[in-house]
């Protein structure tokens, strides 16, 4: 036993000596190595009388967004918030004996994607919710039913999903094939058979998109395959690539953060792989041969720190682990990742420090606005003050102005109105004389016609009749001289 192994071992047997007690009194478990050194939560999940709420459990395990913590189990779905208590489940016939999960972001909504062997179908269902977008049946455009006397043996195991939202679906405790269909369900393709050929599976069992690399992969867990447990790499269309690791136990699901894959082991194991596809981790491996491979290990007989038949698993956005045991009891752990813990002191420490110099930034930066607003206000409030009073003196300057051309208009009006008036009295007074005489020259008229003729001595008759009279005269006195 290595140096570093005794001090894992010591507290392996410590757990054992505390699982007899509250699980509030028993001591965190570490394990793994490196980077990918871990500490357990004991009580994690458990109610209040340290009691399991879930049942049986031989599923999956998928983390939301939000760090919520899905896991399936006999009597359905629960949802679990980071600190394990059940925020919400769901129970019923359409969500019970799912036995592999994956969830994947669709616009604004969150979608679980779950393979359910007893049920013989793959579903879709919104994650909040819970209600149900989409079936998968057989499809038996596959042609794989044809001749077949019994109905084709569908028992799906693990679901994955394509970048371009294919959905992959192994039909691992069955014929081993793995069916394609596009993002509506319509049928597309399958590949593999059941065996232990390079290209066979002996009970696919697990599945996940390996986004290492570019573009992802199919990476099958092929659990009974002989001599040894699998991985294998196919590409989305279907085409073997090769096998990623060989010797394994018993690999039934995998889950991928970055360059690692985690990879529960149903021998009580979890093992954790880097980009090379080596082992650089190994946790919480039990020894026991009767305790591992187990189904059947009551609550009363865990061990913090050992599993018993390793199932599911997923991380969070921090690398922290969440593993599900295959179990009667209903088993969910977390495994809090070590150097996390003291990178989260620390920046829990620089967090707290950058907070104080921001807000102690904020606050002079607060009262320099303050002092800056006010003295500008000041500045505002006389420029304002200055503008009203040269505002209130061109506006009397214009009173005074419009009161002068006010009253000079008037006198202007006053004048004109009593010149108009001399004008139009004028007028009157002259229409009044040619009136007055038109009536004495029309009454004189009158007057004149109904008066007798008589003499007319005026100088103007004289002046008329004087010139006759002479020549008058001058007739005569030719006549006399004519008649003489």
């Amino acid at each position: 036993m290595s140096s570093r192994s005794l001090p894992i071992a010591v507290t392996i047997l410590l757990g054992l000596t505390l699982s007899m007690f509250a699980a509030d009194k028993v001591a965190p478990v570490r394990m793994g190595s490196g980077l990918m050194t871990f500490e357990t939560v004991p009580g994690w999940g458990l109610d209040g009388n340290g009691k399991s709420v879930l049942g049986p459990t031989h599923g999956g395990v998928v983390v939301d967004k939000a760090g919520n913590i899905y896991t399936s189990a006999n009597s359905g779905v629960f949802v679990f918030s980071p600190t394990g208590k059940v925020v919400r489940k769901f129970l019923g016939k359409d969500y019970t004996n799912i036995h592999d999960v994956e969830i994947r972001q669709e616009g604004q909504d969150e979608f679980i994607y779950a393979a359910r062997n007893n049920a013989r179908e793959g579903i879709k269902f919104h994650a909040v919710t819970g209600d149900i977008v989409l079936r998968l049946p057989f499809p038996e455009e596959s042609g794989l039913n044809k001749g077949k006397k019994a109905k084709f043996p569908f028992s799906p195991t693990a679901i994955t999903v394509a970048p371009n939202g294919d959905i992959i679906l192994s039909n691992g405790y069955a014929s081993n094939h793995i069916f394609k269909y596009d993002k509506t369900g319509k049928y597309l393709m399958h590949f593999g058979s059941k065996g232990n050929g390079l290209k066979q599976f002996n009970t696919a069992h697990g599945m996940t998109l390996d986004t290492r690399y570019d573009p992802p992969r199919i990476l099958v867990c092929d659990r009974n395959h002989q001599p040894k447990g699998r991985l294998v790499h196919y590409s989305l269309d279907g085409k073997f690539i090769a096998e990623v690791v060989t010797g394994l136990g018993m690999p039934t699901s995998a889950a991928v953060q970055g360059d690692y894959v985690a990879v529960p082991d149903l021998h009580g194991r979890l093992v954790i792989l880097d980009k090379s596809n080596t082992i650089i981790s190994v946790l919480g491996h039990n020894v026991n041969p009767k305790t591992r491979v187990n189904f059947g290990v009551p609550q009363a007989k865990w061990v913090e720190g050992v599993f018993s038949g390793t199932h599911g698993s997923y991380w969070d956005k921090d690398g922290n682990l969440y593993v599900q045991d295959w179990n009667v009891s209903g088993r969910l752990m977390k495994l809090v990742r070590v150097n996390n813990l003291a990178s989260t002191k620390k920046a829990a420490a620089a967090k707290v420090n950058a907070e104080k110099a921001k807000a102690a930034k904020i606050a002079a930066a607060k009262v320099a606005a303050e002092k800056a607003k006010a003295v500008k206000a000041a500045a505002e409030k006389a420029k304002a003050a200055k503008i009203a009073a040269a505002k209130a003196a061109a506006e009397k300057a214009k009173a005074v102005k419009a009161a002068a051309e006010k009253a000079k208009a008037a006198k202007i009006a006053a004048a004109k109105a009593a010149a108009e008036k001399a004008k139009a009295a004028k007028v009157a007074a002259a229409k009044a004389t040619a009136a007055k005489a038109a009536a004495l020259k029309t009454a004189k008229a009158e007057a004149d016609k109904k008066a007798p003729p008589k003499k007319r001595t005026s100088k103007v008759l004289s002046i008329v009749t004087k010139p006759l009279t002479g020549l008058a005269k001058v007739v005569g006195k030719t006549l006399d001289v004519i008649f003489d």
